[in-house]
């Protein structure tokens, strides 16, 4: 026999969104749903092949829905509360685009520390949840500058302080 729904998932989840977060970053919208509808019907294609002589609506009862139109099963935990476990979708999967350093800059440089904390602003601006409340920030931008040229300015040989051009 093959694998029950619950360990099929728990298969396939980690690698299709492994595989859509590593190629999150290129034109991937139409790829994603591609692989979508390419799971969707091998998904399918095993239903039918474990169930040959049931219905079409009996299939879907039993595979798909506790989520309507998603591969899913209903599981039960200890105390007896379930959760619905559900086939990731790679087509839900947020494009983030790559921004580039401009050619000009050094994150060790002193004279590039603007640069770059506006960049982080724009970055954790753009990654905030939906909501009015703001999340703080741990460490400022220009810490994270200070200590890169804590480091980066050293000697690795020697460990002397590094002088400025």
């Amino acid at each position: 026999m093959g694998l029950s729904q619950e360990k099929l998932l728990r298969q396939l989840n980690p690698l299709i969104r492994g595989w859509a977060c590593y190629y999150r970053h290129g034109a991937s919208k139409r790829t994603f749903e591609r692989l979508d509808h390419y799971v969707f019907w091998q998904l399918w294609r095993l239903a039918k092949g474990r169930h040959p002589d049931k219905s079409a609506a009996w299939k879907r009862r039993k595979y798909f829905s506790a989520i309507p139109g998603t591969f899913s099963v209903r599981l039960t935990k200890e105390q007896g509360t379930s959760y619905v476990m559900a086939l990731y979708r790679a087509a839900s999967t947020k494009i983030r685009r790559h921004i580039k350093t401009r050619a000009d800059t050094n994150p060790y440089d002193s004279n590039s520390t603007c640069y770059f904390e506006k960049r982080g602003r724009k970055r954790t601006r753009r990654s905030q949840p939906a909501g009015n409340a703001r999340t703080p920030q741990r460490h400022g931008p220009t810490r994270t500058v200070a200590h890169w040229l804590q480091f980066a300015a050293a000697c690795p040989h020697s460990g002397a302080p590094v002088e400025e051009a």
